[in-house]
């Protein structure tokens, strides 16, 4: 079995980018409609980063094109189009290379906020918290607080974050702590002779300010409850493993 990198003929565990950044930011384009915000007002900000190659940058990739997609006045493009070294595509939406620390988002962020009008509301959404936490303080230092903020990870300081910030909307999840329990039922399925999909999907969920309580403890990022079986992963059911983490949608 290999997790994250993918070997022709051996089962994969790998979370699904494409699908979780596309479900992020249909909920960033609820939120955006709520405000009146489009294309002519408003500026996406892809925080990538471009070392980790484009299977993992195509979560927040897929974040902008789902917002594209639903909203007038962003210009529509197609993922293979965006690559690591795209940098401003639009008014209304510019890729930047943060980088995954709070430092090198901070600097990046401030670098780019010189190309983006201070009339237009800003919208981030980072490959990691610690990228949108930084791009975040480099936006307060300058003054811009029209935003909106996607984190991704669900770690303690992007569920702290979308808890006491007003301005951060949604954070991405795929439950990278739990990934153990998968891999122990996977390991187990295999060892019993089931023939094992090509491609088994980490647990991914979107979570708000509505239902982040839903999937964590009160406090802190502990996870209280994980989002149901992907289609794919049902085979999992049969092994018996997942039940008794009872942390599982549905089982």
């Amino acid at each position: 079995m290999r997790v994250n990198i993918k070997i022709p003929k051996c089962p994969w565990f790998n979370l699904d980018n494409e699908l979780l950044g596309t479900q992020t930011g249909q909920e960033l384009t609820n939120q955006m409609k709520a405000k009146g915000w489009d294309g002519s007002n408003t500026t996406f900000v892809i925080a990538q980063n471009a070392k980790v190659g484009d299977e993992n940058n195509a979560l927040e990739r897929s974040g902008y094109l789902a917002v594209a997609n639903a909203l007038p006045g962003f210009t529509k493009t197609t993922l293979d189009k965006i690559t690591a070294a795209t940098t401003t595509i639009s008014e209304s939406v510019v890729q930047v290379d943060v980088g995954d620390a709070v430092d090198s988002a901070y600097k990046a962020m401030n670098n780019a906020l010189q190309t983006i009008p201070a009339n237009r509301h800003v919208v981030v959404y980072g490959i990691t918290d610690e990228s949108t936490l930084g791009a975040a303080r480099a936006l307060s230092a300058a003054g811009r607080n029209d935003i909106l903020l996607a984190g991704n990870g669900g770690d303690k300081a992007g569920i702290e974050a979308l808890r006491s910030n007003p301005n951060w909307g949604v954070e991405s999840s795929s439950f990278v702590p739990q990934w153990g329990e998968y891999l122990m039922a996977m390991s187990h399925a295999l060892v019993s002779g089931v023939k094992l999909p090509d491609k088994t999907t980490t647990p991914i969920a979107v979570i708000t300010k509505a239902n982040v309580d839903t999937y964590y403890q009160p406090t802190g990022a502990e996870v209280k409850t994980l989002p149901p079986l992907a289609p794919e992963d049902q085979y999992l059911v049969q092994t018996g493993v997942l039940q008794k983490f009872k942390n599982v949608g549905g089982l």
